[in-house]
């Protein structure tokens, strides 16, 4: 038996809205949730990758901003806002928050993108 057209509209409206949610991004406040970080010492592009995953956060960054830059791993349970700041600590890179997402971008002054600290240039 088939539905009716207005059943078979109501099941693809409901359909499209739990996609729609589930691609909302999360709210900036979810940054100081603390969650449990398993990110290897790795790229930080795939460091970023892992963050966002884990903390269920989107993630904007310029590729060229990160690429050949090695960070060390995180484990534990931090704050999302305290894991990008050891990911990124030492990178010469920060992180803003734009509506749900997190734009990492290259801090002004910093010598061919890398600060001191822990991250490595290869």
């Amino acid at each position: 038996m088939r539905a009716s057209w207005p059943a078979r509209i109501t099941i693809c409206l409901i359909a499209v809205t739990l996609s729609l949610l589930q691609a909302v991004p999360a709210d900036p406040a979810d940054l100081n949730k603390e969650i449990i970080f398993h990110i290897a010492s790795q790229q930080l592009e795939s460091a970023l990758l892992d963050f966002s995953r884990q903390a269920d956060v989107q993630v904007a960054v310029a590729s060229d901003a990160v690429r050949n830059v090695e960070v060390q791993g995180i484990q534990g349970k931090l704050t999302a806002s305290k894991a990008l700041d050891l990911l990124l600590r030492g990178s010469g890179l920060s992180y803003s928050l734009r509506g749900g997402t997190v734009m990492v971008t290259r801090v002004v002054g910093t010598d061919d993108g890398l600060a001191r600290g822990d991250a490595t240039r290869h």
